[in-house]
């Protein structure tokens, strides 16, 4: 018998009357306490109280911008079963911020923020959206992704399959649903529409020579920083993640094993972490890139005479931060009349780098942390820039 039908037979047996004084009173605590229990399985956040006004709170799973209120705990407790627990048929949308939160706290992810704004723009307020997810058919997910044909991009497109499936994902762990429909439909065969030309933004050769002729002779560990990014295939959060003893003197190579990244805590708030790619089971985790001269002398002159903690760090001595990386990235390519692009296309030129360098694919991919069939885009932009440029040289 689980838990929550033990529950509803103590529930039951209080209301016969069978029981009375003593017997009943102890039977009323241990509902009580089942109650509690059962709710703080599935409730993540603290509960509070009295405040100011005499009321017990906590936050509402639906919105986690609000509360809710009830003058005695028990009340709450009794609002907050209902929910998890009820009758009550939730809609896709009324399960998408406790999806959110479940998915923040248990799995992890990035950008929450970027989570609902997809969510808002494509799933909230639709008919789809405003289906009891109890009763929706793979038919009507059918329907509902057709909506999008010939619409939007393949990427838009996943993005928008990633909140279906995270909700179906939230429902079916918390025994809302019984079978997991999001995850058994494919969006593969639908239509979509052509993603935008992105073959020229990408730094290339010539910005990436002007910017590290421009930062030559910079201590500034941000543009220290910069110059290693442009000589090191790999993520912001992983430049960031960097220590001294990460990096092999000797054989001139850096183990990139961790990265700097947003969580969400139980109180919703964002906080950056450093994280190991081997404990998060990152698929392009753990890897060994090689330096060439110039950067390590980049190394060397960051390292200074420290022996350990973080290779780059801020004037607070810890990590380097984005925002800071972003703002001093876009002041070199002003100063160097090249056009800005976030830190990532950084990471886009060493791979370009290296495909146009004859480097085979599966090194470029076990050395960058990339998966073999994310590289064919990075090809195929390769190959356009020098047609490009053959083509100019013609006329």
């Amino acid at each position: 018998m689980t838990e929550k039908n033990l529950l509803l037979s103590m529930k039951e047996l209080l209301s016969s009357d069978i029981l009375s004084g003593a017997d009943a009173t102890a039977l009323k605590e241990a509902i009580e306490t089942n109650i509690e229990k059962l709710i703080m399985e599935k409730h993540h956040h603290a509960i509070s109280g009295p405040d100011g006004k005499g009321l017990y709170y906590t936050k509402n799973p639906e919105n986690l911008k609000l509360k809710i209120r009830a003058k005695e705990k028990k009340d709450l407790l009794d609002k907050l079963y209902a929910y998890y627990y009820g009758e009550k048929a939730y809609t896709i949308s009324q399960l998408f911020e406790p999806a959110l939160d479940y998915k923040c706290k248990v799995k992890g992810t990035l950008d929450p923020e970027r989570d609902r704004i997809c969510f808002r723009k494509y799933i909230q307020g639709t008919s789809f959206g405003n289906m009891k997810i109890s009763s929706v058919k793979g038919s009507d997910i059918a329907i509902f992704f057709q909506t999008f044909r010939e619409k939007v991009t393949r990427h838009q497109l996943n993005d928008i399959k990633s909140q279906l499936n995270m909700i179906y994902d939230y429902a079916f762990d918390h025994d809302i649903v019984t079978a997991n429909l999001s995850r058994s439909f494919s969006t593969g065969k639908i239509k979509t529409i052509a993603e935008k030309n992105k073959s020229h933004d990408v730094y290339t050769d010539i910005d990436r020579h002007k910017i590290l002729k421009a930062l030559k002779d910079s201590d500034n560990m941000y543009e220290m920083a910069i110059s290693a990014h442009f000589n090191i295939d790999c993520r912001s959060g992983e430049l960031f993640a960097i220590h001294i003893e990460d990096v092999d003197f000797d054989n001139s190579t850096v183990f990139i094993h961790r990265e700097i990244v947003t969580r969400i805590d139980e109180d919703g708030k964002r906080h950056l972490i450093e994280v190991e790619h081997t404990k998060t089971g990152k698929d392009d985790g753990a890897r060994v890139f090689p330096l060439n001269e110039n950067v390590m002398k980049i190394i060397r002159k960051a390292k200074g005479n420290r022996t350990e903690g973080y290779l780059f760090i801020s004037k607070r001595g810890r990590f380097l931060y984005l925002n800071p990386y972003c703002n001093t990235l876009k002041k070199i390519c002003s100063q160097c009349g090249v056009t800005y692009r976030k830190p990532h296309r950084i990471r886009a030129y060493t791979v370009s780098a290296m495909i146009k360098a004859g480097i085979d694919l599966e090194t470029i991919a076990r050395k960058g942390g990339h998966k073999i069939e994310t590289l064919s885009a990075y090809i195929k932009n390769s190959k356009e820039r020098d047609n490009d440029a053959q083509i100019r040289a013609i006329f």
